[in-house]
């Protein structure tokens, strides 16, 4: 390749793609098998600003005493249809803009570029996927705060206040799939494990006759989302089960690149996008709330309608800790 031609400079999205599935693919399974699928990362074509899912709406008073001696009439229980709502973000990837000479002289190919700026695209991402579909949750389980919400703020955390937050599933606690949490409090758990003389710190179930994390996989990310700014600030852990936080590639990513002429030297300029579907079991997403909703309207509880009366078909539950 003859590393004069400018026309060599060019962005082979092929390469790029490659670059960004290779990073999501090594560190997806935090969302995936890592979560015990408790958040979940799949791709799906999918058209339309919202995706719909049809369901009929969990049936009551479904088993009924029959009077075997009696021909009398009986009323009929209607069947409520409900759709499920998932919202699509969509994204910019850059533009970023360099000279066409510093990408010579840094011995780089177009195939290497492409593939480079995948990876870190790839890992970006990621974040944004882990960021938002936190700040869904949020707003989400808002609509039924009184039932979702354990206030610990007092203190930091510790496995009372865990079992404080598996209490509210009742006898449907063992579907709790895994625990996400800041890395603060995590090491404020961990320092407690030690304190109380848990020396054994592989979170088994049950070790040196103490409550860990109740062979729950816990998932660390020092997300925002996960950060309430205040003084102390305050820190979100989530007890999610199965299919709590669902995030979908719903438009394949796209990146071109231009030359850019008028300046000393020539440059190169890069731009892509990109879109991905949101949906937090239990809750439907409103479209009165406007499509491509901004990190604000994720977290605002107006954005969400709760589907189910019953804790144990949402998404889970949130702990405020110190």
């Amino acid at each position: 390749m003859a590393v004069g031609d400018v026309t060599n400079m060019v962005i082979r999205p092929d390469f790029f793609r490659e670059g960004m599935i290779e990073t999501i693919d090594q560190q997806v399974q935090v969302f995936n098998a890592a979560s015990s699928n408790a958040l979940t990362f799949s791709t799906l074509a999918l058209a339309g600003d919202f995706a719909k899912t049809s369901f009929i709406k969990r049936l009551t008073n479904v088993i009924q005493s029959r009077d075997d001696e009696s021909d009398d009439a009986v009323a009929s229980t209607e069947l409520d249809q409900e759709d499920d709502v998932a919202v699509k973000i969509k994204r910019r990837i850059g533009p970023f803009e360099q000279t066409r000479d510093a990408f010579i002289s840094a011995g780089m190919s177009p195939e290497e570029l492409s593939f480079f700026l995948g990876n870190q695209v790839g890992e970006e991402a990621l974040k944004d996927y882990m960021d938002s579909i936190l700040l869904a949750l949020y707003g989400a389980t808002l609509n039924d705060e009184a039932e979702n919400h354990v206030d610990g703020t007092g203190d930091v955390i510790s496995p009372s206040v865990l079992i404080d937050g598996m209490r509210r599933f009742g006898d449907g606690w063992n579907r709790i799939a895994a625990i996400v949490m800041h890395s603060k409090p995590f090491f404020d758990y961990m320092d407690d494990a030690v304190t109380e003389g848990q020396t054994d710190l592989q979170f088994a179930a049950v070790f040196n006759a103490q409550v860990g994390t109740f062979n729950k996989p816990v998932i660390v990310t020092d997300s925002d989302s996960l950060v309430v700014d205040d003084t102390p600030d305050t820190y979100r852990t989530w007890l999610l089960q199965s299919q709590a936080g669902n995030v979908t590639e719903s438009v394949t990513p796209y990146i071109t690149d231009e030359e850019v002429f008028g300046s000393e030297n020539l440059k190169i300029r890069i731009q892509g996008e990109h879109a991905f579907n949101l949906d937090v079991l239990g809750y439907s997403y409103d479209e009165g709330a406007g499509k491509n909703p901004s990190d604000s309207a994720l977290a605002a509880s107006a954005s969400w309608a709760s589907l189910f009366s019953n804790i144990k078909d949402r998404a889970g539950i949130m702990i405020e800790t110190q």
